[in-house]
This record gives C-alpha cells, sequence and structure tokens, in this order.
C-alpha cells in the first residue's frame, strides 16, 4: 500500500511536471512567433488568425515551368546592342596640334589644366582644351569648332581655316586627354569610379574590365546598365549561352554600371534539415541538390 501511494505521489509530480513543462512551451510559442505571423492573444488560434501560406510541392513540372517564365536574357538588353561609332570630340578634351613647317604654331608653351580625369587632377599639360562652347583658340584660324566631330573632321575643319593664311597645310590633331564622356562602375567589382570613354568602344567588358574584373562575391547574373530613366539587366552566363558577347553590349556617356552582390540573391532551406541554411546562388543558379548539401 505504501509502495503504490508512493507512486502515485511520482506520477502526481511528474504530472505537475508536464503540465508547467506544457505551460512554459505554450508561452514560449506565443512570444517567438516567426515575423509577419499574427497569433491570437486570448483562445484558441483560428484558421483566419494564421498566415496565408501556399506550399508549392518541388517537382520536375514547376522547374519547368519556371524555367519557361525566365524572361530572355537577350531581349532584356536588346538596346544596348550596337555597333562601334568613331570617338566624337567634348567640352573637356585636350588636343595636340601640330602644324609641319610652323613650329611657331605648335605652341608648346600652351597649357591646359586636368581638372578631371586625363592623368592627375591638377597637373598642367600641353595642349588644346576644347572649351565649354565646343571651341578651341588656334593661331590664324581663331575659334574652331570641334565638339562632336570625330579628331579626322576636327583636323578637317582646322585645315580649312589654316588654309586661308598658309598654302597646302598639313596639320597632325590627336586627343591628349578624354575627358568629355566618361561611365560609372560599382557595386562588387575590384575597382570602381568613372571610367573615361576614349578611342576604344566603351562595352560593357570594357567598362568591367577596366573596373578589374567582377569581385569574387559579385553576381556576374545581375549586371545593372543604368541609363537616364532606364535600367537593362545584364545576365552574363546565359548572354553568354546564347552567344551573346558583353562585347556587344555597347555603353554611352553617363551609363552606370553596377555588379550586384550574390549575398542579395539567397534561397532559404528550412524544414527537416541538419542544419537550415541561406544559401547564395552562383550567377543567377543553384540545383535542389547544392541547397540541400549546404542545408547538410
Amino acid at each position: 500500500m505504501a509502495s503504490m501511494l508512493l507512486s502515485s505521489r511520482r506520477m502526481s509530480a511528474s504530472a505537475h511536471r508536464v503540465t508547467a513543462l506544457a505551460a512554459s512551451v505554450a508561452m514560449a510559442l506565443a512570444g517567438c512567433a516567426a515575423p509577419g505571423m499574427k497569433m491570437p492573444t486570448t483562445g484558441p488560434a483560428t484558421e483566419a488568425s494564421l498566415p496565408a501560406v501556399e506550399l508549392v510541392p518541388i517537382t520536375p513540372a514547376v522547374l519547368a515551368a519556371q524555367q519557361a517564365a525566365r524572361p530572355d536574357a537577350v531581349a532584356a538588353v536588346k538596346d544596348l546592342l550596337a555597333t562601334p561609332k568613331p570617338y566624337v570630340l567634348g567640352p573637356g578634351d585636350i588636343l595636340s596640334v601640330t602644324v609641319f613647317d610652323y613650329p611657331q604654331m605648335d605652341l608648346a608653351g600652351a597649357k591646359a589644366t586636368l581638372l578631371l580625369g586625363g592623368t592627375e587632377p591638377g597637373v598642367v599639360t600641353d595642349g588644346y582644351s576644347v572649351a565649354s562652347d565646343g571651341t578651341i583658340q588656334f593661331a590664324y584660324a581663331g575659334a574652331v569648332k570641334v565638339a562632336g566631330l570625330t579628331p579626322a573632321d576636327a583636323r578637317t575643319a582646322l585645315v580649312k581655316q589654316l588654309s586661308k593664311y598658309i598654302k597646302d597645310p598639313q596639320v597632325i590633331l590627336r586627343v591628349q586627354a578624354y575627358r568629355s564622356q566618361r561611365v560609372y562602375v560599382d557595386g562588387a567589382v575590384q575597382q570602381g569610379g568613372p571610367k573615361p570613354i576614349d578611342d576604344l568602344p566603351m562595352t560593357l567588358a570594357e567598362a568591367l574590365s577596366r573596373a578589374g574584373g567582377i569581385a569574387p562575391l559579385g553576381d556576374a547574373s545581375q549586371v545593372t546598365i543604368t541609363r537616364g530613366e532606364k535600367q537593362y539587366v545584364a545576365n552574363l552566363p546565359r548572354l553568354t549561352a546564347a552567344g551573346v558577347s558583353p562585347t556587344r553590349l555597347l555603353l554611352t556617356n553617363g551609363d552606370l554600371v553596377r555588379v550586384a552582390p550574390r549575398a542579395d540573391n539567397k534561397v532559404f532551406v528550412m524544414g527537416e534539415v541538419t542544419k537550415p541554411a541561406a544559401v547564395e546562388l552562383r550567377d543567377g543558379s543553384l540545383s535542389l541538390n547544392e541547397a540541400l548539401g549546404e542545408a547538410g
């Protein structure tokens, strides 16, 4: 009888502990709701009080539908596909002009101050700076409009003016510093900042190359080009797979290129896994096996 009472008391104590544990769990669940969930403060949870979540089983049909719904990588950047054109001069460019047999016109003492771009800010260099009105001042020729012209056309315009005073002038005109046009590169690259446009076509590949390439943590599938009010997303792996080289994507003055970090694109693996985790996509793609492998 004493043994039965002892067992009864032990069972009673265990029941109290189970009841206390259940109460603690209930309190913990009430205070640890997931973000966005609204748990009722009183009374049992109802269907209307729980968040609406749609569970979609991962099947080959679902994956095929997702692949078909992805935007066309080439169509997304079709406005950037263009043929390179010769460089045109603009305000701020520094020109070097030589007239054969007339060394006094070379004006080696003419100085142009590089405030932006060129070599180093504040450096004074020989040359003719294209003024804000698009002209250069040259001996005998006066003000010659060169902005909007290619270097070859600017030379022709200068020769035409000098021909009024010099018989058959032989002129060499070169661009000494390209400062009128530039693009900007930032994000997950090695060396961001402004990149001057010069006589080489400023393609997306050229801009990324001058920025030192995409950083190891950069996402090559999320390269955004902002031009005015429009944005274009270049998925480099998919473009390459479609036979479109980034060297065909031509940039223009003022374009902003940004490479997104891989951390911006993640897949969350949850549920019955060893270690729930947020897994970064690799250049915009991730297989189910890779995601489960990262979660143990």
